[in-house]
């Protein structure tokens, strides 16, 4: 599986705090870029000239040791102009003012290495859980309403089958980043449907959830490298806790 890409804006004037966030990003498992604004500062137009690559997430680092007050000048303007966009304080102290600044929930806080690491990744989770998108199959609608009361308050995109076929076409048209499937299904058997997943893409989660408890044994699902099964009725809770390992 590809490695999520990250472009860090990095606005830093201290060559101490550089080579302490340089070296976190570097233990990161991600595919990263690092576009350095340090010596180049008052080119930056406080951060309104920043290029964002629309294919990578994009992460800003601030360091409030920025002369004066001119990072929070910086940060109020980075955070009108690109509110969606996460930036991450990196400053040895935390101090009130910085933890009254990060009540905003596109700021967040990062004293060392292992804070600055964390913040990255809970960044990550977070983005991608937010545009997650989930296809469920089954073909009993009263299964499908059950999930959808279930996650309705969560904010992924649901899509919905009643079959392999009608999944199938669902997964040609859209981006879907987990299955939930049945077993016994209607023209096309569950495993029959994941093993045509397979044929497209061999990392795609699988949630099989079947009244059959005999299939947790089955090498079928080993070989369909399946991420889990499990019984019916589903408990809603081992199921979000599943759905959200997976995507994370």
């Amino acid at each position: 599986m590809a490695k999520t890409k990250i472009t860090f804006h990095i606005l830093i004037d201290d060559r101490k705090c550089m080579e302490q966030v340089s070296s976190a990003l570097q233990s990161l498992d991600y595919d990263i870029l690092i576009n350095s604004g340090a010596e180049k500062l008052p080119e930056l137009n406080l951060g309104l000239n920043l290029k964002l690559n629309k294919d990578d997430f994009n992460i800003i680092i601030l360091n409030p040791g920025l002369s004066s007050w001119e990072w929070l000048d910086r940060l109020i303007k980075i955070d009108k102009r690109f509110p969606d966009l996460p930036v991450i304080l990196y400053a040895s102290e935390i101090t009130d003012r910085l933890y009254q600044v990060a009540d905003n929930s596109t700021i967040f806080l990062a004293h060392d290495k292992e804070s600055l690491t964390q913040r990255v990744k809970d960044i990550i989770i977070s983005f991608k859980i937010s545009k997650t998108q989930i296809l469920f199959v089954d073909d009993e609608e009263k299964i499908i309403k059950t999930y959808l009361r279930m996650l309705r308050k969560l904010p992924w995109t649901l899509f919905i089958a009643s079959n392999g076929i009608n999944a199938l076409e669902i997964l040609e048209k859209e981006r879907i980043d987990l299955v939930v499937t049945d077993i016994k299904m209607p023209n096309m058997h569950g495993l029959e449907l994941v093993a045509k997943i397979r044929e497209q893409d061999h990392n795609l989660p699988v949630i099989i959830c079947s009244a059959y408890k005999g299939m947790k044994a089955d090498q079928d699902l080993v070989y369909y490298n399946v991420s889990a099964f499990m019984d019916k009725p589903v408990d809603q809770d081992a199921l979000l806790n599943k759905i959200k390992e997976l995507i994370a």
